[in-house]
């Protein structure tokens, strides 16, 4: 739950809810850079668990206390916690912004925290951003889906190789995106999604770097 509405019906800026399979429920955003960094935080295999706008914090800087409310939590597969803020990459040359992001860096440093800034050349890396887009246009929130349980087990018995031999066995492309988003297929997204892109099952244990560190 966000400490503070996220969306409300007045204000500047692009404002909304993105689905979210791995957390079973919305996830507010309040900028089309925040949006789309969702998109690395659900389909990162290295994020356990993710929330929007998780806690507010009191930083001192030059003696005076100010709030902040990070943008994002992750909990990562390997228990780290990193607090996240989103940030467009010409915000930073501002001293204002920059002295502001130095000071809650160091409060995170002092306790030892994970602190990120991501801008869009992380965010907006393509075609990574475009596949996760395709990924997240053919995802469902239903965490329960007998057509991708049927398709992973025609997918385990005769283990294609590329993703035009997945869609050969499952005769449908969507739902082979659907089992990318799922995490029952995986491929390198950081490489545009072809018919000869290699795919392997997920196995119990894998864990790819997260696509933003």
């Amino acid at each position: 739950m966000p400490v503070r509405r996220v969306v409300t019906p007045s204000g500047r800026g692009v404002r909304g809810y993105v689905p979210s399979r791995k957390m079973q429920c919305m996830i507010p955003y309040e900028s089309t850079l925040e949006r789309d960094a969702i998109h690395l935080f659900e389909y990162s295999r290295a994020v356990q668990a993710y929330e929007a706008q998780p806690c507010k914090l009191v930083i001192h800087q030059d003696g005076e206390p100010f709030r902040y409310t990070p943008d994002f939590r992750l909990v990562m597969v390997s228990e780290n916690i990193i607090h996240v803020e989103v940030k467009p990459k010409s915000k930073l040359s501002d001293p204002l912004v920059s002295d502001r992001l130095t000071a809650i860096r160091k409060y995170h440093e002092h306790l030892d925290e994970d602190f990120l800034i991501l801008t869009e050349d992380v965010i907006r890396k393509e075609p990574r951003l475009r596949n996760l887009q395709l990924m997240s246009y053919h995802d469902r929130v239903s965490a329960s889906d007998p057509d991708l349980g049927a398709a992973l087990d025609s997918l385990i018995l005769l283990t294609p190789q590329t993703f035009y031999g997945a869609v050969a066995v499952v005769g449908d492309r969507k739902l082979v995106l659907r089992l990318l988003a799922a995490g029952l297929l995986y491929c390198d997204l950081d490489q545009e999604i072809q018919d000869s892109t290699t795919i392997y099952l997920h196995k119990e244990g894998d864990d790819d770097a997260a696509f933003f560190l």
